[in-house]
């Protein structure tokens, strides 16, 4: 069955211009089979392994299955299939809260309150049940401290430590056109008058490296190919390390990215009522323990958080200018300016 119009038109509205990364894929079987589940999330594949592992030894009734991607392309993806009148996904996960809103608020999602909000840290879900973030993780700087080390550099302790010229050839960024994290931290600096625009040109023209994604930026930090790079801090946990290095992570003093992957049921989902209970499972006590132990946080009250991090309370945050990278004139601007700064047009 296709999705709604109105699905439709909040795809469209928000990812137009991102509609190129979404290239040949295998659409998932759109059978109304209740005894599967399709997962559609941008986390790593371990961890998402882990989850969906648990849910089928916990749910033997029903057979759960994912597919990987960023949140832009898997946003380019539910849109080609329901278009198409072939919806593969039930349950998605999304990494950039202004994508989630806005499909929110349109009816892309289902309704599905929780007895297990009440579990929860309040602004970590919508009390309607649209969506449910059982992960939060922290965008900031992952540094590589032989790397500094070796180069006499302290660890940086701000945004604007990256501009000097002995740390920009050291840094890596990944791309905002291509990951949904990285559109975040766009977010939250381009219309703060300290940053804009002119942050990222001249960090550029400091001699930063570029990649399209957060998990490349990680793997160079960890292989020691770059000495500091913006990722978030479950990727510590899932690179392995250059034989002679370490990796700590770095909180600006301006503040990191607070990035809740929000879940939801689709409206349309293929198979509605194992959605529900995929859905269900993903804000349980058991999955909280696997996101915690994979370097996120969890908004669950009785979470532990995770080893060598600050409690999320005192996280220093910066502020997600979310009104602002909703709006299709500004998605349009990443992309053109994100070209014009670094040359490259996908990231």
């Amino acid at each position: 069955m296709p999705c709604k119009k109105t699905t439709r038109k909040a795809l469209s509205r928000l990812l137009v211009p991102f509609l190129f990364l979404s290239t040949a894929c295998t659409t998932a079987s759109a059978d109304r089979d209740a005894g599967r589940v399709v997962f559609y999330t941008s986390w790593p594949q371990s961890t998402t392994r882990q989850v969906v592992d648990a849910f089928n030894r916990a749910h033997p009734d029903v057979r759960a299955t994912y597919v990987l991607g960023e949140t832009l392309e898997l946003g380019a993806r539910i849109q080609t299939e329901s278009e198409s009148g072939s919806l593969g996904g039930d349950v998605v996960v999304l990494a950039d809260p202004a994508v989630t809103e806005v499909l929110a608020r349109d009816g892309a999602f289902a309704e599905v309150p929780l007895p297990q909000f009440a579990e929860m840290r309040k602004g970590y879900y919508d009390p309607r049940g649209r969506w449910a973030a059982p992960r939060i993780a922290v965008g900031a700087l992952w540094y590589n401290v032989e790397a500094l080390r070796s180069r006499g550099l302290a660890p940086p302790g701000s945004w604007f430590d990256l501009l000097d010229p002995r740390y920009a050839p050291l840094t890596v960024m990944p791309s905002p056109v291509v990951a949904g994290t990285m559109a975040t931290l766009i977010s939250a600096t381009v219309p703060d008058r300290r940053f804009g625009w002119g942050y990222w040109r001249r960090l550029a023209h400091g001699g930063a490296g570029f990649t399209n994604y957060v998990t490349d930026s990680a793997r160079m930090v960890a292989a020691r190919q770059a000495g500091i790079g913006y990722t978030l801090s479950n990727y510590t946990k899932q690179y392995p390390l250059h034989p002679k290095g370490s990796t700590r992570i770095a909180v600006p003093r301006e503040g990191g990215i607070i990035v809740p992957s929000a879940a939801s049921v689709l409206a349309e989902a293929p198979h509605p009522g194992a959605a529900r209970t995929f859905f269900r499972y993903l804000m349980s006590p058991e999955v909280a323990r696997i996101l915690v132990k994979d370097g996120n946080y969890s908004p669950r009250l009785d979470a532990p958080t995770p080893q060598g991090l600050l409690p999320l309370a005192r996280l220093p945050a910066m502020r997600l200018h979310t009104d602002w990278i909703m709006k299709p004139e500004s998605r349009n601007e990443i992309q053109r300016r994100w070209h014009e700064v670094t040359g490259l047009s996908g990231g």
